[in-house]
C-alpha cells in the first residue's frame, strides 16, 4: 500500500487552516487523518494542527493495546474525542483562539476493510473500477437540506450556506462523531480531502485524475488536503504532480539512469546528469545549456514548465517527456530520429521564368 499525501494554501487564501497525518501500522495496515480548521487565521491553523498532533499520538501509543480486532470505533470515536477535547480546552484558556474549531475524517485502514470516523464536512471517498464513491456523510446545514428533500444534491453544490456545518472537533466538550466501514478489495483508491479539493475540483475530474493514478500504481491509499481556491485553482495535472511526487521520488531512487529499449530508443530520468546523458548517447556537448540535469535541459529546450507529451530535439535523438510530478521532469524518451531518405537525382530540365519566359 502507498500513502501519499499533499496540502497547499491555494490561490485565494492568505493562510492554510489545514493539516493532515498518514502513517503505517504494524500488520500492513495504515491510518489516515485530514482537518480543514476554522475560526480566523490563527484559530483555524491551531484547532487543525493540534488535532492531528493528539489523535496522531493516540495512534502511536494506544493504537496496538486499545484497538484490537473488533474495537475500531470505539478507539477511533475515542481518538477523535480526545482532539475535541484538547482543542475546546485550548480555546477556552486562550482568549484570541475562542471559537476555533476543526472538521476531521480520520481512516484505518486493515484487514482487507477501511474503518473511517468523522466529523463535518471533510470526506472519504473510495474509487474502484473507474468509479468514485463517498463513503462519508457531510454533517453540513446544505446536506441537512438535501437530506429532507427542501434542496436537490446540484442545488447544494452551490448553495450560498455551503460552509456551515453542523458538527466539528472543538466547539463542545461532546462530540458526536459518525463511525463508518466499508471493505476494500485490491487496486483501491481511498482518497481522503477537505472541501478545498471538492469545491474546487468537479466529481468527474477526480474520477479521471485517480483514474490516471489506478493506471499507474496497483496499491494505493492517498490523502489529499484541501488546495484552497475558487475558479483556476490549479491543474488537474498540478495535483496530479503533487499527489504523486513522493511516489515519483521513491521510484526514482530504485531506477537506473538510463535503460536502453529493444527498439533503440532510452528511457532516461530526469534526475540524470547531462554529461552521463551526452556521454551515453554518444552526442556533443550543447554549449547553450547550462542545466545539470535531464529536468533542467528539457526545460531549456521548451522554454516552459514541460507537460507529458510535449516534444523536443537532442542532437540526433527526438525527444518526449513521458512522465513529470512536482512541476518537474521526471522521465524522458529518446528515440533516434529517422534520417529522410535521400532523394533521387533526376535530369535537369530547362527554368522558365514565368514572367520573362527566360
Amino acid at each position: 500500500m502507498k500513502l501519499a499525501g499533499k496540502t497547499d494554501v491555494g490561490r485565494v487564501r492568505q493562510d492554510n487552516q489545514d493539516d493532515y497525518r498518514a502513517g503505517e501500522l504494524p500488520g500492513d495496515a495504515a491510518w489516515l487523518l485530514v482537518c480543514d480548521g476554522m475560526g480566523g487565521a490563527r484559530g483555524g491553523r491551531e484547532a487543525s494542527q493540534s488535532a492531528c498532533d493528539v489523535i496522531e499520538r493516540c495512534f502511536q501509543e494506544q493504537y496496538a493495546s486499545k484497538c484490537l480486532p473488533g474495537e475500531e470505533e470505539t478507539f477511533l470515536k475515542k481518538s477523535l474525542l480526545s482532539a475535541n477535547r484538547f482543542v475546546f480546552q485550548k480555546a477556552l484558556r486562550e482568549e484570541s483562539l475562542a471559537g476555533m474549531g476543526t472538521t476531521a475524517v480520520c481512516a484505518l485502514v486493515r484487514g482487507g476493510k477501511v474503518f473511517l470516523c468523522h466529523a463535518g464536512d471533510s470526506r472519504a471517498y473510495l474509487y474502484r473500477d473507474g468509479r468514485l464513491a463517498q463513503l462519508t456523510h457531510d454533517h453540513s446545514y446544505v446536506q441537512e437540506l438535501v437530506d429532507c428533500g427542501t434542496i436537490t444534491v446540484e442545488e447544494a453544490e452551490h448553495h450560498p450556506q455551503k460552509n456551515i456545518i453542523t458538527k466539528a472537533l472543538g466547539v463542545d466538550y461532546r462530540l458526536d462523531s459518525e463511525f463508518t466501514t466499508a471493505p476494500l478489495q485490491k487496486g483501491d483508491i481511498l482518497l481522503l480531502c477537505s472541501d478545498g479539493l471538492t469545491n474546487a475540483v468537479p466529481r468527474e475530474q477526480l474520477e479521471q485524475l485517480l483514474r490516471t493514478l489506478r493506471e499507474q500504481h496497483h496499491h494505493m491509499a492517498v490523502v489529499v488536503d484541501e488546495y484552497g481556491g475558487t475558479e483556476g485553482i490549479i491543474t488537474l495535472e498540478d495535483i496530479l504532480e503533487e499527489l504523486v511526487g513522493e511516489i515519483w521520488d521513491e521510484h526514482d531512487e530504485a531506477t537506473e539512469d538510463f535503460r536502453r529499449q529493444s527498439d533503440g530508443s532510452w528511457i532516461v530520468l530526469g534526475s540524470a546528469g547531462v554529461d552521463d546523458l551526452y556521454e551515453r548517447l554518444g552526442l556533443p556537448e550543447d554549449e547553450d545549456i547550462d542545466s545539470n540535469t535531464v529536468n533542467g535541459l528539457v526545460q531549456e529546450k521548451t522554454c516552459h514548465l514541460p507537460k507529458v507529451g510535449d516534444r523536443f530535439t537532442l542532437g540526433e535523438y527526438d525527444g518526449v517527456v513521458t512522465r513529470t510530478a512536482k512541476r518537474r521532469v521526471t522521465e524522458v524518451r529518446l528515440t533516434p530520429a529517422e534520417k529522410p531518405e535521400p532523394k533521387k537525382e533526376e535530369d535537369e530540365k530547362p527554368h522558365f521564368n514565368r514572367l520573362t519566359n527566360k
